[in-house]
C-alpha cells in the first residue's frame, strides 16, 4: 500500500492557519519531509513510502506568526496488502 494514514484532533483557536505534518524514518533526526494542509482537514494520508521502513510522525498547529510544539511523536510500518 506505501502510504499511512493519521488523524488529529481539531485545534479550536481562531486564528488557526492550518497544520504541518512531519515524517521521516530517523526518530532522531530533524524531519526533512513537511506537509501543510487547511484547518478544516484533521486526517491525512500519507502516500509514496516504502513498505516494511518505519516511519515517525508528528502534527504541529500553526497560525499567522507562530506553530505549535510537536504533537508527541508517532511511527508507524506501511505495508503491502496482500489479497
Amino acid at each position: 500500500d506505501r502510504s499511512i494514514f493519521l488523524s488529529w484532533e481539531k485545534n479550536t483557536e481562531k486564528d488557526l492557519k492550518g497544520y504541518k505534518i512531519y515524517f521521516q524514518t530517523d526518530k532522531f533526526d530533524i524531519p526533512d519531509n513537511v506537509m501543510s494542509v487547511t484547518p478544516d482537514i484533521t486526517s491525512f494520508k500519507i502516500d509514496n513510502l516504502i513498505n516494511g521502513e518505519i516511519y515517525f510522525i508528528a502534527v504541529t498547529a500553526f497560525d499567522y506568526s507562530t506553530e505549535s510544539k510537536f504533537s508527541s511523536i508517532k511511527s508507524s510500518v506501511p505495508n503491502k496488502f496482500s489479497n
